[in-house]
């Protein structure tokens, strides 16, 4: 339980880093799909590679651009990529 609260707190860092709404209330889709559904996706599998909070988000946000990457705009990719 605590690992998903550290993990939500680094995806927003990385997001706001990023320029982008850090608001868990008002996300951009993308960032949004990130912190909701992908977490609660891939948070187990994580968990067990990694302990890290910060290292789990950026492995999210990399796995998820990279299973979008057609599909999303190309700014959010761009921005999220450069904080990674």
């Amino acid at each position: 339980m605590f690992t998903k609260i550290k993990v939500r707190s680094e995806l927003l860092k990385i997001f706001q880093t990023a320029g982008l709404p850090a608001n868990p209330y008002s996300l951009d889709p993308f960032c949004n799909s990130i912190y909701y559904d992908y977490l609660n996706e891939h948070l187990a599998e994580l968990k067990s590679q990694h302990k890290d909070a910060q290292t789990i988000a950026n492995k999210l946000v990399m796995g998820a651009i990279h299973e979008a990457a057609e599909e999303i705009d190309v700014t959010t990719v761009s921005r999220l990529s450069s904080v990674i």
